[in-house]
């Protein structure tokens, strides 16, 4: 125990009379290891949406790169964003912004080709790796992701129209993480400006 190693439960022979202290020791070193299990688990998921946070992010494209530097399989990285998500909160206020946050979370990861690989990265922006990858399999998938943000609202009466724009980055090389984050955030400005709900590659 003082050595911060709570995994392990004590087996000792007792008197029977012991017996209930030592059961009742193991059970609060189970709590323990639960309670810190879950502490950790909540560390990396959002609050809202469950998704990874952005730190699981920066710390998952890091040993991507890492990977792609010793030989490993290109990737492509997604950023995506809700389409005029101001304007639904301003209309229909933030309970519904959150709960548009929520549907569109659950979206991604259902049709993400890994759900681990799936982010909230801050505000209505979302973030998606997409390992082993080639750029027509990247773009496919984006494609498959748009069209099933929306088909969001006709599903669903009480959330208004949802689309989202999103841009792409493909890896075939090492290069600084956040190089890739600006290459597939200029892509995804692009979508925006373009006029909102398409996928843009970087060039």
């Amino acid at each position: 125990v003082s050595s911060g190693e709570h995994g392990t439960p004590v087996q000792i022979s007792v008197p029977p009379e012991l017996a209930a202290v030592a059961d009742a020791f193991n059970r609060m070193t189970r709590k323990i290891v639960e309670q810190e299990t879950r502490l950790v688990e909540q560390a990396r998921r959002d609050g809202l949406t469950s998704l990874l946070n952005r730190r699981e992010f920066d710390l998952r494209l890091e040993e991507r790169m890492d990977s792609l530097a010793a030989g490993g399989a290109p990737f492509a990285l997604l950023l995506g964003d809700v389409d005029h998500f101001k304007q639904i909160n301003d209309a229909h206020g933030h309970v519904t912004g959150d709960e548009v946050l929520r549907r569109v979370a659950q979206t991604l990861e259902a049709n993400a080709p890994d759900a681990e690989n799936t982010f909230r990265y801050g505000g209505e922006e979302f973030a998606l790796i997409l390992p082993d990858s080639s750029p027509e399999v990247a773009q496919q998938t984006a494609e498959r992701l748009r069209r099933a943000i929306g088909e969001l609202s006709p599903s669903d009466a009480a959330l208004p129209d949802v689309t989202m724009s999103f841009g792409l980055a493909f890896c075939d090389a090492p290069l600084d993480p956040d190089a890739l984050v600006r290459a597939a955030d200029a892509a995804l400005y692009k979508a925006k400006a373009q006029g909102r709900n398409r996928v843009v590659i970087s060039a």
